[in-house]
This record gives structure tokens, sequence and C-alpha cells, in this order.
């Protein structure tokens, strides 16, 4: 190359101040490209790393996205779409794996090997001859220090011999060695241009061979088409979900709205009174019961719902719930109850299992709610009959004012009827529809039983008051 400075080799074996000082900056200048290229080859190995990690990684997605077919999702149907296009993505990106690893053999060969070829045969080999030549610079000084010792006397012919035989040899070394050394260092400044480029050249190269190999294998009309009904599929889907969020804020906007009164146990005197609806024939919540211990009784918070004439209950745990207490044996009745010193307290208790379950709620209304409702059912398993005339008359003798308050309010009204008509399968006769009444239910007084497998008509003695649904 015109004009690039160079060692002269004819002043090796002289070594003058002046060619060692050229030689200084040759050294320094090697030095600064050995630092400057072993950087250079950290980043060419950041880009390989990378890319084999693209490809395992590219390989480690596909895998995945074939694996979700095997999966097991409890929502998921078993011909979802989902798999299939999953699959579908999987195959693609096996193309794309395939390419990434034809990219990372063309790093290998036409980037990292030219850079690893330039450090391992060349820079260090300058950093040898350097070594090698201060070695034999020592050994040349000493060997004329040596030599210039000698006396004057002809008795030292032999010594001087020696010596001088001495001087030859490293001379002799250090000319050597200086050349190539001197060699090294000149032929180092035209591989500095190629050694750098080289590997520059060859990632450009491998570059444009996988974008040009991704086109042939991505830029299909098959997967343009794919990927627009795909991202069709997704706007759907998108637009779906902003109008399902829409209406779960609006719902839960009145969900909030309508569900204040029950954020107390006991609402605030400003809020609008609600009575416990008495007409319920199915019910469920959350109740504590008392279970007793040693010397001592515990209250344990559990979910309890009516279901075929049961009471059930069910810990918040659990995945089913377990049979408390059986509303279908005849005797069954749920009243207020006085325990603990707590408020809110009723049992429901049956004669003939001698078992009393003592629960208590979160409020007066709640509690009214589910003694009604407990007894509704009680009512409706066909165990309280109507009674016989003999009766009836001991009654009116008794109870006047009872009797006549139970004959207005014989039958149950139709909306009840219809309310726990799955109630009533299970007994003789359906109760008679009569006329609505506006007795409230005294929920401190015993509802008596009388039990007459000889008489078929069923007796409702609870009114019919009107209340707001249970929310």
């Amino acid at each position: 190359m015109p004009g690039m400075e160079k060692l002269h080799l004819e002043d090796v074996l002289e070594d003058s101040p002046q060619t060692r000082n050229l030689l200084r900056v040759f050294e320094n200048d090697a030095f600064a490209l050995k630092k400057y290229t072993l950087g250079l080859h950290n980043c060419c190995q950041r880009i390989m790393k990378a890319q084999n990690e693209l490809c395992a990684a590219t390989q480690a997605l596909s895998q995945q996205l074939r694996d979700y077919e095997i999966q097991t999702f409890p929502l998921e149907p078993e011909d979802s779409i989902l798999t299939t296009t999953l699959k579908q993505f999987s195959s693609y990106l096996d193309d794309v794996s395939s390419i990434q690893q034809v990219l990372s053999a063309q790093y290998s060969e036409t980037m990292m090997y030219p850079m690893s070829r330039f450090i391992q045969a060349d820079l260090e080999e300058v950093s040898t001859l350097c070594e090698m030549f201060q070695i034999a610079t020592t050994e040349h000084e000493s060997a004329i220090k040596n030599y210039m010792k000698l006396p004057k006397k002809k008795e030292n012919d032999r010594q001087r011999m020696e010596y001088n035989e001495e001087l030859y040899g490293m001379r002799k070394k250090f000319h050597q060695t200086g050349l190539h050394y001197y060699s090294s260092l000149n032929a180092l400044q035209y591989k500095r241009k190629c050694s750098l480029l080289e590997p520059i050249l060859g990632y450009m190269h491998a570059q444009r061979a996988f974008f040009q190999m991704g086109q042939d294998a991505v830029c299909k009309k098959e997967i343009e088409e794919f990927l627009n009904n795909i991202n069709a599929s997704v706007q759907g889907v998108q637009k779906e979900l902003q109008q399902d969020t829409k209406k779960t804020v609006d719902l839960i906007d009145t969900l909030e709205q309508q569900s204040v009164q029950h954020y107390h146990a006991e609402p605030n005197p400003e809020m609008p009174y609600i009575p416990p609806n008495t007409q319920l024939a199915q019910k469920g919540g959350y109740l504590f019961i008392r279970s007793k211990q040693l010397i001592a009784t515990r209250w344990d918070r559990c979910f309890f719902f009516t279901q075929g004439g049961n009471l059930m209950c069910q810990p918040k745990d659990e995945v089913a719930g377990s049979l408390s207490l059986d509303l279908n044996e005849p005797g069954v009745l749920a009243e207020p109850y006085d325990t603990d010193d707590r408020r809110f307290v009723f049992h429901v208790s049956s004669p003939k299992l001698r078992k009393s379950v003592v629960l208590q709620a979160e409020n007066e209304r709640e509690r009214d709610e589910w003694i009604c409702t407990i007894n509704n059912i009680v009512r409706e398993s066909g165990y309280v009959k109507s009674k016989s005339p003999l009766q009836q008359q001991a009654n009116k003798e008794r109870t006047p004012s009872t009797t006549s308050s139970t004959k207005e309010s014989g039958g149950s009204s139709p909306d009840m009827a219809n309310v726990n008509s799955s109630a009533s399968l299970g007994s003789p006769h359906a109760p008679k529809p009569a006329p609505a009444t506006n007795d409230m239910l005294l929920s401190d007084v015993p509802i008596q039983f009388d039990l007459q497998p000889l008489i078929d008509d069923i007796t409702d003695v609870t009114p019919n008051l009107q209340g707001p649904p249970k929310l």
C-alpha cells in the first residue's frame, strides 16, 4: 500500500537508536491493535451467542405451541380452533428456526473463523516474536560485553576465540529474530485492513442470505392468507372483549349500588327497611354453627343451603356439601334461640332424631328468613295435616283465636304454591290455593304440627307476607 510506514530490514543488524524508536512505535501500534481486535472479537461472540440463543428460543417456542394440544384445560373444548391454529404456527416457526440455524452456521464460518485466525495466527505471533527479540537483544548485549572485556595478552587467545564464537552466535540469533520480528510488524499493517474488514463482510453477506431465505420461506401466499385470517379473528375477539368489558363494568356498577345494604351486617337507620321474605321455599348463605367441645363451645362459619328437603352444610374449602339435618322428618321446627350471649341465634330441632342444630345469622332479617324458609319446607314436606273435626272442636274450645286464624289462612297462596312446587312433589296431596292474608308470622311462637295419617288435607299456618326477593 502506498504511503505506508515500514520498518527497514537493512537496519536490524545495526540496531541504531532511530531504528529502536521506530520499532517502539510499531510495537505500541501492534499492542493497541490487539486490544481493539479482542474487543471486536467479544462483540462478534455476543452476536454468535445471541444467534444460537435465538435458534434455541425459536425451537422452544415452536415446541411450546405444539404442547398446547396435550395440556389439560378444564374450560377449553376438545375441538378448539386455538389448538389447530397454534399447531399451524408451530410448523411455520420450525421453518424460521431452520433458517436461523443456517445463519448461525454462516456466522461461524464467515465472521468468527477469520477473526479467531487473525488473533491466534498474527497477533499472538507478533507477541511471541516480541518476547524472543527482547531475549535475543539481552543475550547479544551480554556477549558483546564479555568480548569487549578480553585483555591484550596473547595467552588469552583461546578465551578470545570462545567469546568471539559466542558473540557470533548471539549476533546471528539477534539478526535472524529481528528480521522475522520486523517483517511480522510490517505485515501486520497489511493484515490490519483485511482482517478487520473480513468478519464484518462475512456478517453482512450472512444477513443478506438470511433475509433472502426468510423472504422465500415466509412471504408465501398461503402464509399471508393464514395471517390475515388470524388477524381478523383476533380483532373480532378483541371487539367482543371490549363489548363484554363494557357490560361487565356496567354490571359491576349496578351490583355495587344494589349491594350497599349488604355491606353492613345491620343496615344503618337511614337506609330503607327491607322486611324478611317469609315465602321462600329455598335459601342459601353463610351461617355460624355451634359445636360443643370439652369445656367450651365453638362457632364456625359455614355455607348452608336447602336442597331436596334437607338442610345442607358445606365448609368453605370443601367441594360438596354434607347433610346437616333432614327437614322431612316429622316434628322438625326452627325458632329463635338464646345462647352464649350471641345475637340473631336460632336452632333447628328434630324430636325424632333427637338432634338440634344451633345457628347464628348476621342480622335479624337473615335469621327470620331462615326460620321461615325452613318451616315452609317442613310444611310442604307433607307432615303438617289438617285437623279432624273432633280436634278442631277441641282446639276451638282451648284456643279460639288461634283456630280462627288458622282457618282463615288454611291454604297457601298460588304464588307460594308455585315457588314450592318442587318441594311439594313428595307429599300425598298438594296444598289447596287460598287468598293471601296480611297477617305477620310471629317468629317467637312455635309452630304446632298435628300428625294425622288418615287426613289428607294440609293446613298452611304461614301468612303470605309480601317481601322483596332475596338478592
